[in-house]
């Protein structure tokens, strides 16, 4: 993930700067005996272990493992750039084609030719395995500045669905509910708000800036990353020094306020560094 090309130093130091994810890695353990893939997304490109392959549209990888072109575009096309304004809400997905609940689970209408991020762009991908989906939009290019074009010109939307073990998924994709998540103890220093509640799989909502509760997760370690080296070397450099996640939770349907808002600037300021 990026900061937009007009962040500053000072504005990231208060957490005023969009921030976007700019390259996507994924990496297939298990297809085959002691083989393993690697897709790489970044501008345009879907490189499948180091070599170009955007200009096809159905890549096997292996057994019930394929990426398919799924958008109503291809890749190779050179779209013009457009104003970022103008796909403001195309990251909010529709029901349509998606299993909904509504009293029991039914499916919503089928859903047009293209795939789910079809508002946004016509450069899509949809990654299939036996233990989930994953669809990848292509959005931009945008206008010039707003993107930092050095790193990609190109941001990523991610769709996770058909997830085979919802347990096993680490991170904020299900909710964190297998603990990706810490309490900042500073900030939660009773004993009653330092877990994850349970018994409504979420973060509990509590905390010094009412029904909130300010949490922290680590960087992935430098040895368990997907990119290549030189790859976060220049990401690194271009978007500056990497950062722990910091969240906050809302109680559903409660909007933020000013004095949250500034309270959270200000906690994002100081930063945060695994025990």
């Amino acid at each position: 993930m990026c900061p937009s090309a007009a962040c500053t130093r000072e504005m990231m130091e208060t957490g005023e700067c969009l921030t976007f994810i700019q390259a996507v890695a994924i990496k297939l353990e298990n297809v085959h005996p002691a083989q393993a893939h690697s897709i790489i997304f970044r501008n345009s490109s879907m490189k499948v272990d180091h070599e170009e392959r955007r200009a096809e549209v159905n890549v096997t990888l292996g057994e019930q493992m394929k990426i398919q072109a799924s958008g109503t575009g291809r890749a190779t096309e050179r779209p013009d750039r457009v104003q970022h304004e103008e796909l403001a809400d195309c990251h909010v997905l529709s029901t349509k084609g998606q299993l909904v609940p509504k009293g029991a689970t039914e499916l919503a209408a089928q859903r047009d030719v293209g795939g789910v991020w079809q508002e946004c762009t016509r450069n899509e991908w949809t990654l299939s395995t036996p233990e989930m989906v994953i669809d990848v939009g292509v959005i931009g290019p945008f206008e010039k500045g707003y993107l930092n074009e050095l790193v990609s010109d190109r941001s990523f939307n991610l769709n996770v669905k058909g997830i085979k073990d919802i347990e096993g998924v680490q991170g904020i994709i299900n909710g964190d509910n297998n603990g990706l998540f810490e309490v900042d103890p500073e900030l939660n220093p009773q004993a009653s708000n330092q877990v994850v509640d349970p018994n409504v799989g979420a973060l509990v909502p509590q905390g010094p800036h009412g029904n909130v509760q300010e949490v922290v997760a680590a960087n992935v370690a430098a040895g368990d990353s997907l990119f290549p080296p030189d790859a976060m070397a220049t990401m690194d450099k271009l978007c500056g020094v990497q950062r722990s996640l910091r969240a906050v939770l809302m109680k559903e349907g409660e909007a933020v306020t000013d004095e949250q808002t500034r309270g959270w600037k200000n906690w994002k300021s100081r930063g945060w560094v695994k025990p």
